[in-house]
């Protein structure tokens, strides 16, 4: 052990003394100095060009995310699945087909207004001919329409349509109305959409 010891201790120093000649070997060798010198430069101006690089990958993100916000927001789902709905529950339209200016939230069923506007919704619901659909459209809490599809037979549907004022950050959503649980026919069938008109 005192043996491997001692080895270790040999080995540090030399390591130890390798470096400090070295270092003297730099200060005292021009040539090796403008080497050491002209690798760092190198190093400093690719690491300049990287973040050239990275300035101007930032300043395109921000131009299309400045472009996106000014483009008419628009958005159209669809139901894919028949489902049953009831105790005021939202209608989660599940398939999103266009979504400018990401209003419409596919999780919740709400198109949340991204900027202030007269706007324009529609949505179509078909019952699957087991039960009635009895929904309407509400912004905010308040109701806007009613819709009502009667159940007796296949797929019978209504359409709700508004055109109105929002300020943004304002909800719209289609809406359970009742205690009863209703049947909407999925499958493309039923709808929801709405864009802005004017601002």
């Amino acid at each position: 052990m005192k043996l491997f010891l001692n080895f270790m201790f040999i080995s540090c120093l030399q390591t130890v003394l390798a470096n400090n000649k070295a270092e003297r070997l730099l200060l005292n060798d021009p040539a090796l100095i403008m080497e050491r010198l002209t690798q760092l430069e190198n190093t400093v101006q690719q690491q300049a060009a990287t973040i050239q690089t990275q300035a101007q990958e930032i300043h395109q993100l921000q131009t299309a995310v400045n472009s996106t916000g000014d483009m008419t927001p628009a958005f159209f789902a669809i139901l894919t699945s028949n489902i049953a709905i009831g105790n005021a529950e939202i209608l989660k339209f599940n398939q999103v087909k266009t979504n400018i200016g990401g209003g419409y939230d596919v999780v919740t069923g709400v198109f949340i207004a991204p900027k202030s506007g007269t706007y324009h919704f529609t949505s179509v619901v078909y019952t699957n001919g087991k039960g009635d659909a009895v929904v309407q459209l509400n912004k905010n809490k308040d109701l806007l329409v009613k819709g009502y599809s009667v159940g007796t037979t296949h797929a019978e549907s209504h359409t709700m349509n508004a055109i109105v004022a929002l300020q943004r950050d304002d909800h719209i959503y289609v809406q359970h109305r009742g205690v009863s649980s209703d049947a909407v026919l999925g499958e493309s069938h039923s709808s929801y959409s709405g864009f802005l008109i004017s601002e």
